[in-house]
């Protein structure tokens, strides 16, 4: 019976007997590869970010300041037109 499950297996391979052992989650290298693509990642948007800056152009955490700020200010002025809408409520029931 193993035998036969054995030659099963060579006629289907699964995903991971063909995969690289970078690919494969639990392995050491894949983990190696994940940090460099992460580093390499973090690396490339200083340099573009860099670019930007030296273009005069907002740079990636500019941008992301600035919408943080926008969303600040559009959940703020949504809570004050509520405010306002349960303010005129009670004064008209009054």
């Amino acid at each position: 019976q193993q035998q036969q499950q054995q030659q099963q297996q060579q006629q289907h391979p699964t995903i991971e007997s063909i995969m690289p052992p970078s690919l494969l989650p639990q392995t050491l290298e894949n983990q190696r590869y994940q940090k460099q693509f992460c580093d390499g990642t973090i690396r490339n948007q200083f340099f573009l970010d860099n670019v930007l800056k030296y273009s005069g152009v907002m740079t990636s955490q500019e941008v992301l300041r600035q919408r943080r700020e926008e969303q600040q200010i559009s959940r703020s002025s949504g809570l004050s037109s509520i405010n306002s809408t349960i303010l005129l409520t009670e004064w008209a029931t009054e």
